[in-house]
């Protein structure tokens, strides 16, 4: 049986502190067997589920969702799901300024008051739709949601066992290796981003090396390969740079070598990619 997880507190006050911007609001009924596709949201997604069932995958694991249940998706996970004998739902999608720890999971709860929850939603959508862009309708949609949030994250799970998740663990961590974190967020476009940031290492090389795969299951490498590719996918969908730019924009010199590892992570080319987005 699968075990769900706690989720991490600087997340939740980053969300709950930050401006929002409300960009898509609606509600649609999917019909039996609907699949939709595997891609990376590019937003945050805040999902009610108001009749049937759907199965939902993140990262690789899946779990069933039914009506009541409210999911919260983070910008860069990737996702697909299915429904089995149809699903409404209930959706809002928002940015927030960069969150360098958004963490690569899904969270859910089940909520007190269906009712309640839809007649958030409706309101937003209703202030949105009939106010544009006027300020005090922003800020109106913009209070419903953190509501909407207020109410989500204390009974909220994270589906994934992380150390985004064990929040008592992520302080404990040495200064440096957050620091490293942060460092490849901030410089992965940078071709030699390991190089330089090994070089203002105030710790022995050999025991950070421990010490971050002991916190993260994965090296730095690995790691800063992971946060190029999914930078590299959102220039894919969103802009009209070529592959050989959107290499360097990434931090790779070689844009066959570039290529390469977009397949091999994304399971299409860079060209293939942007033609069925």
């Amino acid at each position: 049986m699968s075990q769900d997880h706690t989720p991490p507190d600087e997340f939740i006050a980053a969300m709950l502190r930050m401006p929002i911007e409300v960009r898509e609001i609606d509600r649609r009924w999917h019909g039996p067997r609907t699949v939709i596709r595997d891609e990376v949201l590019m937003s945050n997604r805040l999902i009610l589920i108001v009749d049937g069932s759907l199965n939902y995958t993140v990262e690789g694991k899946t779990k069933r969702m039914a009506a009541g249940n409210q999911l919260l998706v983070p910008n860069w996970v990737r996702r697909t799901w299915r429904t089995n004998r149809g699903c409404e739902i209930y959706f809002v999608d928002f940015v927030l300024k960069h969150l360098d720890a958004s963490p690569l999971t899904l969270f859910w709860r089940t909520v007190d008051c269906l009712d309640l929850e839809c007649a958030a939603m409706d309101r937003m959508r209703t202030a949105r739709d009939e106010g544009a862009a006027q300020s005090r309708t922003l800020l109106q949609v913009e209070g419903e949601l953190k509501g909407m949030l207020g109410r989500f994250w204390p009974t909220a799970r994270a589906l994934h066992d992380s150390v985004f998740a064990n929040t008592q663990f992520a302080e404990a961590l040495h200064p440096e290796i957050r620091r490293a974190v942060q460092w490849l967020s901030e410089h992965f476009a940078r071709p030699d981003a390991l190089a330089e940031f090994y070089a203002t290492l105030v710790l022995s090389p050999d025991y950070f090396r421990r010490q971050f795969q002991l916190a993260y299951g994965e090296n730095m490498q690995t790691r800063l390969n992971r946060i190029r590719l999914r930078h590299a996918r959102f220039l894919v969908h969103e802009s009209h740079l070529s592959a050989k730019e959107i290499a360097g924009e990434c931090g790779f010199n070689d844009p066959l070598f570039f290529s390469r590892q977009y397949r091999k992570f994304w399971g299409k080319s860079p060209t293939e990619d942007r033609a069925k987005a």
